[in-house]
């Protein structure tokens, strides 16, 4: 259940990778910023309203940072740069199938 802020239903130490994928707005501005997260696990997927929850989304940094889990992106050259310029997000650990295929 992820309304209301509840957490997952799954123990996320079990997760051996997560999918990542950023929505950015830049129409009529300088940087622009991100404004949606999409995770997906094998098993579940969450939207973050990275728009709502700005102020809490360096908690993900404990995941994005972990070594032993494997964050998958589509293209990441853009993800990567928002991630660290509008959340102070890091990413250990990356394999991306744009530069794979």
């Amino acid at each position: 259940n992820t309304e209301g802020g509840g957490g997952t239903s799954s123990d996320s130490s079990k997760v051996k990778e997560i999918a990542v994928d950023l929505e950015h707005h830049s129409y009529r501005t300088y940087q622009g910023f991100t404004c949606l997260m999409q995770i997906s696990t094998r098993d579940e997927d969450f939207l973050v309203d990275t728009l709502a929850l700005r102020h809490e989304m360096h908690v993900l940094n404990k995941v994005f940072t972990d070594p032993d889990v494997v964050k998958v992106l589509h293209g990441a050259d853009s993800d990567i740069l928002w991630l660290q310029k509008d959340f102070g997000i890091y990413v250990v650990n990356m394999f991306d199938t744009g530069q794979a295929a």
